[in-house]
């Protein structure tokens, strides 16, 4: 079986919200499934698709974006600690260097353009005013 995942067609998600692709890849099996991937899923995407924002400001929203998911990463699963009371979270965990190389680039930021870039790009969170997201990944672009 080709491990190579293959684009079957375009398909519309969620009553049209969203797009996505249909895709034929192997399991982990090594059966073949088909299955939906959802092109459209964070906010930012929706506004690329809608051509709010251009292919290179995108492209900055989405290594950021990327940034965070690494410099914030959820707790490895571990063995219980019969010490710690039930319910109780293990702490989360810091990829320092992701976690420095996005410092650097928020600390160019404007405080209202820092606030929508992280509100729409981390949190899909459409709040700020948008003409502040444009700015703010057009001052990273432009540095």
């Amino acid at each position: 079986m080709n491990k190579k995942s293959t684009v079957i067609s375009e398909v519309s998600l969620y009553d049209g919200r969203h797009q996505g692709d249909k895709v034929r890849e192997a399991d982990p099996n090594g059966s073949t499934t088909v299955h939906d991937v959802n092109r459209t899923q964070r906010l930012i995407d929706r506004l690329y698709r809608d051509k709010v924002l251009e292919a290179d400001l995108y492209d900055i929203a989405s290594e950021l974006r990327d940034l965070h998911e690494k410099a914030t990463l959820i707790p490895r699963v571990k063995a219980a600690d019969v010490s710690r009371p039930l319910g109780s979270g293990g702490e989360g965990e810091v990829n320092s260097a992701a976690w420095g190389a996005l410092m650097v680039r928020l600390k160019k930021l404007r405080p209202g353009n820092k606030k929508a870039v992280i509100n729409y790009c981390f949190f899909d969170q459409p709040l700020g005013e948008l003409k502040n997201l444009i700015s703010g990944l057009e001052t990273l672009r432009d540095r």
